[in-house]
């Protein structure tokens, strides 16, 4: 997969890498309440192995030129930390 990066100052946009899963499965976590009304994925019983084949499916996506998930499913990391602060 070719790495894509857009920065600034403050934060870097680049596809969904499967190195992603824990961290972006926590931040989900915390969120679950907030999310689920919304996206019919994210419930209670959503694992970390869903997020794995998710992000496995952007990778595959990505590297067939099927779909750039860029728009909605970036992760932003904080410039001073790596932090996924979505």
């Amino acid at each position: 997969m070719k790495e894509v990066q857009v920065k600034n100052n403050f934060l870097t946009l680049r596809q969904n890498k499967p190195g992603d899963a824990a961290q972006s499965y926590t931040a989900i976590q915390e969120s679950i309440r907030e999310l689920s009304p919304y996206m019919p994925w994210c419930h209670t019983d959503y694992s970390i192995e869903d997020q794995k084949k998710w992000l496995e499916l952007c990778v595959k996506n990505w590297d067939e030129r099927n779909e750039y998930i860029m728009r909605n499913r970036l992760l932003l990391h904080g410039k001073s930390h790596d932090e996924v602060i979505f």
